[in-house]
């Protein structure tokens, strides 16, 4: 029996995909999700319908003392990890308007890019992909601006020098990390990676806090 000459095999190129690292992988997809949540169509969507003026302050009383335990399953602890851009929306804008109130108009683009690098940058640090959504920590950080319109907002109606302005920025600066990390916290495990939430917070807050006191 004659032998048939065999076709000659080409060989298969790797392709793309099985070329790629996970933590490319990782970028690529983390990426892909922090795209999509920034588009404003998006997060115009996600804010429809959740401006709940009761909700919002029950949440905002919950996260005022951040060492308030919370009991799991209870309804504090649903609200408290319901993720909403609501209610971050509306405190970064009462925050703009107390810089606006103190004639600090020209440092509102700082206090949209500080916060929003904070947001992402948290995102990444905290996994990207692996982590919470970026809506939630969004909803996290954006909530963590309570303290600063707490105490910014008197501030500006009364001269404060620059030492009590500094003491007061410390305040705020504490207390908002305080209440960023509880709430993200409640999301995920962050057993020996408190580091990766409690720095970057409190350069954010202290940025925002230097910006509506002094």
């Amino acid at each position: 029996m004659n032998d048939l000459p065999r076709p000659v095999e080409e060989a298969s190129e790797p392709s793309v995909g099985a070329e790629l690292c996970p933590t490319y992988k990782w970028f690529i997809t983390a990426m892909n999700r922090v795209t999509s949540w920034l588009d404003p169509c998006t997060l115009l969507h996600r804010m429809r319908g959740t401006v709940e003026p009761k909700i919002m302050f029950r949440k905002a009383m919950a996260l005022i003392n951040p060492f308030k335990p919370v009991v799991l399953g209870s309804e504090e602890h649903s609200l408290l990890i319901s993720p909403d851009l609501a209610g971050p929306a509306i405190y970064i804008l009462a925050t703009a308007a107390i810089l606006v109130f103190r004639l600090n108009w020209k440092d509102i683009p700082l206090l949209y890019q500080v916060g929003l690098s904070g947001c992402v940058g948290q995102y990444f640090m905290l996994g990207g992909a692996l982590s919470p959504s970026l809506q939630t920590v969004m909803s996290c950080m954006g909530h963590g601006l309570i303290p600063v319109i707490l105490i910014s907002a008197p501030a500006a109606l009364l001269p404060i020098g620059f030492i009590f302005g500094t003491l007061l920025v410390l305040v705020s600066t504490a207390w908002s990390t305080l209440i960023v990390t509880r709430l993200i916290t409640l999301q995920t495990d962050l057993t020996g990676k408190y580091a990766i939430v409690v720095y970057p917070n409190a350069i954010v807050f202290s940025i925002i806090s230097f910006l509506t006191l002094l």
